[in-house]
């Protein structure tokens, strides 16, 4: 079986973690930014990119700041919506 959206993932984005990922197809519809991703077959880039995190802060901020971004594409605002519902049905005329 195959998951289609990695619920990981979607978890550590809404931690405010900066996040690396394999670069699998479901992986980068989330997080866009080439320079979080890492191919699967090379842990030694992963490490590199780690260590890169822990020990340059504008590394992380960068990398959290994209990471928050990518997420803003999956939060659905129910409000906002309804709202929006609500102004197109009293706009109808009959």
């Amino acid at each position: 079986m195959r998951e289609g959206t990695p619920n990981a993932l979607l978890e550590a984005m809404a931690c405010r973690v900066p996040c690396l990922i394999s670069s699998i197809p479901e992986n980068i519809e989330l997080i866009q930014n080439p320079e979080q991703h890492f191919p699967p077959d090379q842990p030694e880039i992963l490490a590199e990119k780690i260590n890169n995190l822990m020990e340059n802060q504008e590394y992380y901020d960068e990398l959290l700041n994209t990471t928050l971004a990518d997420k803003q594409r999956f939060v659905f605002d129910w409000g906002k919506e309804m709202v929006k519902v609500a102004e197109e049905a009293m706009s109808l005329k009959y």
